[in-house]
C-alpha cells in the first residue's frame, strides 16, 4: 500500500576519473526548496557498483530540489544540486552518474 506521490530516484557514484564505482558510500539528499519532504535530508549507501537509491516521502505533487552530497570523514563532497519531480507510480527515474 502507498501513499502520496512517487520520488524514486537512482544514481550512481564513480570515481573522479569516472572509471571506478565509489562502494559503500552515503550519498546525501539535502532539501533546499520545492514541496516538502519527511525530514531536511535523504540517505542513500551505494552497493558495489556504485548505484544508489533515493526515495523521499511526500504527500504533495510538485518538485524539490536540493544538494546531492557525498558524505565522507570530516563533511561532505558536493556531487551536485539536482530536481526532483513527483510522479504517479514507484518506477524509479535515472538521475545518472556523478563523479565523486
Amino acid at each position: 500500500l502507498r501513499f502520496g506521490q512517487g520520488l524514486l530516484y537512482a544514481g550512481r557514484v564513480l570515481d573522479a576519473g569516472g572509471s571506478a564505482p565509489v562502494a559503500g558510500a552515503t550519498v546525501r539528499f539535502r532539501r533546499r526548496a520545492g514541496i516538502a519532504i519527511a525530514g531536511d535530508s535523504v540517505d542513500a549507501t551505494t552497493d558495489a557498483a556504485g548505484r544508489f537509491t533515493l526515495y523521499p516521502r511526500t504527500e504533495a505533487r510538485g518538485e524539490v530540489t536540493g544538494d546531492l552530497v557525498l558524505v565522507v570523514p570530516g563533511g561532505a563532497r558536493p556531487l551536485g544540486t539536482i530536481r526532483l519531480t513527483t510522479h504517479p507510480d514507484d518506477a524509479p527515474r535515472a538521475l545518472g552518474d556523478f563523479r565523486a
